[in-house]
This record gives C-alpha cells, structure tokens and sequence, in this order.
C-alpha cells in the first residue's frame, strides 16, 4: 500500500548528508538496519520532533527494506493515482458516514459539514480577538484523536495555531457555542497525514468545538 510506505528522496540535504552513501549501494530486494541519533532520524524522514516515547534514547535502530527504486517520472505518476484512490476513498467514508447517521445533513461548500450546534445570542469572533475553545477529535468511527478535550488560548487568526477546518469553523460562532463538525482532509492533515502518523493521509476527522470565551 503506497500510503504506509515510505519515500525517501536521495536529493534531501540531510539525506544527502548523512545516509547516501549508504543508500547508494542498495540494490531493490535489498534489507538494511541503521543505528541513528532520534533528533536527526525523525527530522531527516519524517520532518518533526522526536516522539515522546523516544526522548530517553540516546540511539534508535531503523529496519528497512527497499521496495523499488523510481525515477522522478515514476515516483509523480504512482503519487497521482495514490491521490486519486485517496480522495475516492474519503469521499466514500464521509458519505456512508453522513447516510447512516446525518441523513438530512449536506456539505459546505468548504466540504464541511456541520452536524449539531448550540446556539448563543451572545458576540461573534472577530479576527484579532484573544480566545479561548475546548475541542476534541476523532476518526469516523469514534475512536478519539484526543485522549480528552483539549483546551486552547490564542489570538484568532494567528497562522497555524490549529487545522485550518477549525479555524474557519471558529469564524462562524459566538462566546458559548458549540458546534460538531466533519472536516475533510484538506482541511485537516491533507495527503501526508500528521507528522507523527497518528492521522493517515486522506483521514477525515470529526471535532467537538466549543467557543469558551472571547477578549
């Protein structure tokens, strides 16, 4: 399956750096073990920080197996039906999800769907305004993202504070409300997932948002 593979791009300045001439002498069939610092293995392939499960760790041991070895033209082709297949799929997951237990519910034109709201009469968010929302996500199957409600602070319209759906969804309510939403992908982690795999790619996600406060 080409989503729970992983890619690595020999031009990649860390790769370069520090594993290619290693890679380079790998052959398709091939099995390899590296022995790597956490900090630089999970910056070089995955681009984030190391995990909590590996901050006590002075080395981490990294067991590969080479798959196939593609050229550029190769390697866009196989990520564009990737992407096709994904979007096709989450499409299919939203809609059973919507017909079984939203029936009457239809997309924003975003493709979020609100499910439940509670409404206030009390002031809407404007951008600028120092906020405070509790909100939790889970998978289409209620398995939750958050192990509990999360509850965060900042300056709406601050760049990458949180995923883009919730942030257009923060645009729509007053202090108090709380509205259950789907966000697609694209809205959320989008065609590479999250950085730390928890969230495949093409994973639409439910969210609980309540505004709290507004200052």
């Amino acid at each position: 399956n080409i989503r729970n593979s992983l890619f690595i791009d020999l031009k990649k300045p860390l790769i370069e750096k520090y594993f290619n001439s290693y890679f380079l002498q790998l052959s398709e069939g091939d099995s390899v073990a590296f022995l790597s610092p956490p900090t630089l293995f999970f910056k070089t392939f995955f681009d984030t920080a190391v995990p909590f499960f590996c901050l006590k760790d002075s080395l981490i041991q990294f067991n590969m197996k080479v798959i196939s070895i593609l050229n550029k033209t190769q390697y866009e082709t196989l990520i564009q039906e990737s992407e096709t297949e994904g979007k096709t799929s989450e499409l299919k997951k939203i809609t059973d999800f919507i017909a079984l237990h939203y029936p009457h519910t239809a997309p924003q034109p975003n493709g979020i769907y609100q499910l439940e709201k509670i409404e206030t009469k009390n002031e809407q968010v404007k951008i600028g305004n120092k906020i405070t929302i509790s909100y939790q996500g889970f998978y289409l199957d209620e398995k939750p993202l958050d192990v509990k409600p999360q509850t965060l602070e900042f300056i709406y319209g601050t760049p990458d504070q949180i995923i883009k759906g919730l942030n257009i969804v923060i645009g729509t309510l007053k202090k108090g409300e709380f509205s259950k939403i789907i966000v697609p992908s694209h809205l959320a982690f989008g065609e590479k997932g999250s950085s730390n795999q928890l969230v495949q790619p093409f994973t639409p996600l439910v969210y609980n948002i309540t505004l709290i406060d507004i200052k």
